[in-house]
């Protein structure tokens, strides 16, 4: 019995700074269950006066919030109370019916996109209302989020602050707690790991939760591109668009990340709807892509992709001489086309879609000079072009195309893209490992990009797969 209160069911686990438990509140019938984390000091560790002090001014500071939160958010255990008694610390938590995604991940093995995509979406509606009180959770990583049994709903537990109220009364050394740095290696941002981290540091954290999932890959078992990137889709399932989110998450520096979970979030919704508008442009059904093109532009403006989508709906629907032709229209589809160049203006395919919009209001001047740049950038890209044209003739007319090869074909053609590039070579290689113009093509991308060693990697698994082709890096 603890507190006279608590009755000891279980031991759940026990750690650097004590230990936790499961046990029965006879002190409150309506809740039953609880979670009881237990300071257990070290036998060399004599706790002073202040330290005692600092760690109950710390926790008066912090609990209110994290009280606050778990009140307003049902994915954050209740935070019930922190006590102290016979110079024991106690925190008492709301139990929670369930299994980690670490226990997840040990049974089930590697997640899908799917699965994936929802875990993210979860975890940042509650990053949202988090980091909305000024808290940075600083322990993001699978053992930390829990699958509830009730309604399925993930629990982010074990907020960092706890732990660092905790930290501050074990530490010998009298540090102040704001020096004190809390987290776990493989899923620390490196701002995180100098004792200074923002809002980001827990997007870099899920962002390598994620990859776990995915990969079964912790950050220092990753392989790294020449360029210093992390090339981890390898290992996937597959990750589709969710990858490009991912990737910008755990940027190094956190200037490039995501500046907040909102933002993370608007862009995973965006790119969701990009993919729908690409699929209902592919079977004809164009009003319905221009919605959805039109939420992902919303969602996230700054997405090349997005504005090249709309205006490619809205080229198909609303071009002269079809049944719902509309000038308007497509003066705004040539205007989205034109945003799209603007932000990657080394895309062929921009550049295509923008000329076709000028032709068709008559703007042939126009259309003559968007013409003549895609001319000069696919002269730039030549490598590019001589290995489409190399890869098509061997498909005699008739024969059709294996889907691995079309896309890692079109991988190429999104090349300098990289991140949307990658997307489409993943694809061909879960169709088809073993083929070896897939492997020629996405090695001819690593060496458009300037990553010598992955492309002569690639082509010689090329070469190792059809030993009787002559293929070459040009």
């Amino acid at each position: 019995m603890i507190l006279d209160r608590y009755q000891i069911l279980k031991e759940l686990g026990q750690g650097a700074c004590g230990r936790t438990f499961l046990a029965w509140d006879f002190g409150e019938p309506s809740r039953e269950h609880c979670v009881i984390k237990q300071f257990d000091p070290k036998p060399a560790i004599k706790l002073s006066p202040e330290s005692r002090r600092i760690a109950l001014e710390r926790f008066q500071r912090e609990a209110p919030y994290l009280k606050r939160l778990s009140k307003r958010n049902d994915q954050i255990p209740k935070l019930y109370e922190f006590v102290e008694e016979s110079g024991e610390f106690y925190i008492i938590q709301e139990w929670i019916d369930g299994k980690t995604l670490k226990d997840e991940f040990r049974e089930e093995g590697k997640f899908y996109r799917e699965e994936a995509t929802n875990v993210v979406l979860s975890v940042l509606s509650v990053l949202i209302d988090v980091h909305a009180q000024g808290i940075i959770h600083r322990d993001i990583k699978p053992d930390n989020i829990i699958l509830r049994v009730q309604d399925r709903k993930h629990v982010l537990i074990d907020f960092g602050v706890v732990k660092e109220i905790i930290t501050t009364i074990t530490d010998p050394y009298g540090k102040s707690s704001d020096s004190i740095i809390v987290g776990t290696p493989d899923f620390m941002a490196p701002e995180q790991a100098i004792g200074e981290p923002v809002f980001s540091s827990d997007l870099y954290s899920l962002g390598f939760t994620i990859i776990f999932l995915l990969t079964g890959k912790l950050r220092r078992e990753i392989p790294l591109f020449s360029t210093g990137d992390f090339r981890w889709r390898q290992f996937a399932r597959g990750s589709g668009r969710l990858a490009t989110v991912l990737n910008k998450a755990i940027r190094r520096d956190y200037h490039d990340r995501y500046s907040s979970a909102v933002e993370m979030r608007d862009a995973l919704f965006a790119d969701q709807q990009i993919e729908t508008a690409m699929d209902l442009i592919s079977r004809d059904r164009n009003f319905e892509a221009e919605t959805a093109a039109r939420k992902a532009v919303q969602l996230n403006p700054g997405n090349a992709e997005a504005h090249y989508v709309l205006a490619q709906a809205l080229h198909s629907r609303y071009r002269p001489g079809g049944l719902t032709a509309d000038k308007e229209k497509y003066v705004e589809a040539e205007a989205e086309a034109l945003i799209a160049v603007a932000m990657k203006p080394d895309n062929l395919a921009h550049y295509a879609l923008l000329s076709a919009t000028q032709s068709l209001q008559g703007h042939d001047a126009d259309s003559k000079v968007t013409d003549e740049k895609h001319s000069e950038i696919r002269t730039q890209q030549a490598s590019v072009w001589n290995c489409r044209e190399k890869i098509w003739r061997q498909w005699l007319p008739g024969d059709r195309m294996p889907d691995s090869v079309f896309a890692a074909y079109w991988g190429l053609e999104c090349i300098p893209d990289w991140e949307l590039a990658e997307v489409y070579f993943q694809e061909a290689v879960q169709l088809d490992p073993s083929n070896a113009d897939v492997n020629y093509l996405w090695g001819q991308a690593f060496h458009r990009l300037g990553c010598h060693d992955e492309a002569k990697a690639q082509l010689n698994k090329a070469k190792r797969l059809d030993p009787n082709t002559d293929f070459a890096l040009y």
